[in-house]
């Protein structure tokens, strides 16, 4: 059995035209499991003729699993790791896919299909670092790709962080000039804020190559500036003066884990700023009180 490519895009059209109908996704789903794992696929992400169905699959994440849905991940992993522009696109495409589905779906069914996609996302990045990656290596180059691009800020959990802080420092002892490229990550924001002195520095030189100005979502950076904004109020005012919460958040809302350094706050905040482009910073200011 084969499917080509204008057979899937179809059955893609139909799905969206008749979310209801129990055989037009199956359908779909069968295509896209034919072309995308038994047809052998390269780039599912960076190509914008396959881009839309391999996002539309992610909804294998919802259902119960079976050997071909764990065949679909297995192969979808395996992909994603031989090309970095694949990573980026990937990562934006969910994001889309996310507020398209908020729209259409109940928000608080969509939040456990993404809690699933989140946690298998992290289970990739982990199982990556677990194979003794040379600090040259093309793999470890993409496998820290992976762990700085989403906008979910995947070193909040503190396994990837300590992976991927452990794999930077290595490569930073050993000499070897790990470059991620021109593009700003959130992930690469978070880094220049980290506890150890090897990994902050590098993330920094990093930053400085990006494009300045690049353009990055004032969503993918959001949680990273609200933990920043309250240590940097902490040291203001122990009495807890500032409140340096995003304007529609409540006190209660989750606060990162990811372990930042205490020390050098303000400039890492100067350097950072110098590289978002100037509506990011305003948005910024807009959604903090008391900034």
């Amino acid at each position: 059995m084969t499917t080509t490519l204008s057979e899937l895009q179809a059955s893609l059209r139909q799905l969206r035209a008749n979310r209801t109908n129990e055989s037009v996704g199956r359908r779909f789903y069968t295509n896209g499991f034919v072309y995308f794992v038994e047809g052998g696929a390269k780039c599912w992400w960076c190509h914008h003729e396959t881009l839309e169905a391999a996002t539309e699959m992610l909804q294998l994440f919802s259902i119960q699993k079976t050997a071909h849905t764990e065949k679909f991940k297995q192969t979808m992993a395996e992909q994603l790791i031989t090309c970095e522009k694949c990573l980026v696109a990937y990562y934006a495409a969910k994001n889309v896919l996310y507020k398209r589905y908020c729209e259409v779906y109940d928000p608080r069914n969509v939040e456990l299909v993404f809690q699933s996609i989140r946690a298998w996302d992290s289970q990739c990045i982990l199982l990556q670092f677990s194979r003794s990656l040379l600090p040259s290596s093309p793999e470890g180059r993409i496998a820290v790709i992976d762990a700085l691009a989403g906008a979910e800020n995947l070193l909040f959990l503190p396994e990837v962080e300590k992976a991927t802080c452990s794999f930077i420092d290595r490569c930073v002892e050993r000499g070897v000039r790990l470059d991620i490229g021109s593009v700003l990550l959130p992930g690469n924001i978070t880094l220049c804020f980290a506890t150890n002195q090897r990994v902050r520095d590098w993330a920094r030189r990093a930053l400085r190559r990006t494009s300045k100005g690049s353009h990055i979502r004032l969503d993918s950076v959001q949680l990273v500036f609200t933990d920043l904004f309250k240590q940097l109020a902490a040291s203001i005012s122990t009495r807890g003066r500032f409140q340096l919460l995003p304007n529609n958040a409540s006190t209660s809302s989750e606060v990162s884990k990811f372990p930042f350094a205490t020390d050098g706050l303000w400039h890492g905040l100067r350097e950072v700023f110098a590289r978002l482009p100037k509506s990011c910073v305003q948005d910024l200011v807009d959604t903090f009180d008391d900034l």
